[in-house]
């Protein structure tokens, strides 16, 4: 819907690298998906190399590469004393005025500031915007600010509360997160706030849709920490098993409890359940392409990417009722249950009896029309126009 292409400035806390290439992919997929569409498209991505102890004896390291049509900057910065972000936010920033220079990168020729996450996208890009007049567009990533708020300090919830206050627009994965957040930094009603759902790869739509109309292979993805809640899912499998006994479970991660529940499906005589390691986004196609059912027994879920991909498959999901995952998840696409042994266990039924009803074509359309990258470029671009006051 843009008039023209526009000069594009993207400020992330993450990117990948040579050493990091799954770090921050999203943004990077983000990047080329506008330069695709014809914008230009310029990335800084601002660090710290670790804390002040990590990193003594370490000096600014700036790095810039040109890939798709994408000039990347990477700065690193040391920590100037140990306890003083603040300190290390402004070299943070200064390393990035003399990454731009040396790049011959004119900051004032940006028409739109597009930041990811706070520390230190967020913070550097709110400065350029600040320096240069450049309206900002943030994207919020950060799920600590809702799981562990403890990390931060009130200088950096401060610094939070301003990005949000001073930029044109901020967006969140779903409204949970939006909400939660929100509240904790006290500006409900009075920041411009949008949500944008996480955009799924185009290899998840592009895979052939599984056919069958019985559930047997039922998968689950997420690292073994007591947020993804697997102890409701093996309080519940075993009891499920009693009445359909041929389905199997593959289970996708990695944690510092695998190896409990491992040993535990040991000793208790589970048959069908394999344990994979955490897989690159090709293999990850494939296994959950091979999937019947794909579930999420999570406490608490700021969008739910994997349920997102399982949909773009095709794939019928269930659910526990976990904040972000509840607003991808239609009576059509799969099922949503409390997070109760009882609730569970009678949504595995549900899911299993019923499976031959889901419409497997309208999942993925229904999936398409959510998060393809033709959804999420039309809603960016149509952001920037507004932010831009173009529309």
């Amino acid at each position: 819907m843009t008039t023209k292409p526009l000069n594009l400035l993207i400020v992330s806390s993450w990117y990948p690298s040579p050493e990091q290439p799954t770090y921050g992919s999203f943004v990077e997929e983000q990047a080329k998906l506008l330069v695709n569409a014809g914008h230009k498209v310029t990335v800084i991505h601002p660090y710290l190399m670790g804390s002040f102890f990590q990193s003594l004896g370490k000096s600014t390291t700036t790095v810039i590469t040109k890939d798709s049509e994408i000039l990347t900057v990477r700065i690193g910065v040391s920590p100037v004393l140990p306890g003083f972000r603040t300190l290390a936010y402004y070299r943070c920033f200064k390393g990035v005025l003399r990454a731009c220079h040396e790049a011959d990168i004119r900051l004032n020729s940006f028409d739109v500031i597009h930041t990811h996450a706070p520390f230190m996208g967020g913070i550097v890009g709110i400065k350029l915007a600040h320096r240069f007049q450049i309206p900002l567009v943030h994207t919020e990533h950060t799920s600590g600010l809702i799981f562990n708020l403890s990390q931060y300090t009130k200088k950096d919830l401060a610094k939070v509360k301003r990005l949000y206050q001073d930029a044109k627009k901020v967006l969140f994965v779903s409204h949970f997160a939006a909400d939660r957040i929100l509240k904790t930094l006290n500006l409900v009603g009075k920041i411009n706030a949008d949500v944008v759902f996480n955009m799924v790869h185009e290899s998840f739509f592009n895979e052939t849709v599984r056919q069958g109309n019985e559930a047997r292979e039922f998968t689950m993805i997420g690292n073994f920490i007591p947020r993804k809640n697997h102890a409701l899912l093996f309080d519940v499998w075993p009891t499920f098993l009693e009445e359909f006994s041929n389905a199997k479970l593959t289970l996708i991660g990695e944690g510092d409890g695998k190896a409990f529940w491992q040993k535990f499906v040991t000793n208790a005589g589970i048959s069908g359940v394999q344990f994979l390691p955490n897989q690159n986004r090709e293999n990850m196609v494939l296994i959950m392409a091979e999937s019947d059912v794909v579930l999420s027994t999570s406490q608490i879920e700021t969008f739910g990417l994997t349920i997102a991909e399982a949909q773009a498959l095709g794939i019928p999901v269930l659910v526990t009722a976990s904040g972000g995952v509840e607003e991808i998840v239609t009576s059509d696409s799969g099922v949503i249950t409390e997070g109760t042994r009882a609730a569970f266990l009678s949504g595995l039924k549900k899911i299993a009896l019923n499976y031959d009803t889901f419409d497997k074509q309208g999942i993925r359309i229904h999936a398409k029309q959510q998060f393809s990258s033709s959804t999420l470029l039309m809603r960016l671009e149509a952001l920037y126009q507004e932010v831009l006051g173009r529309n």
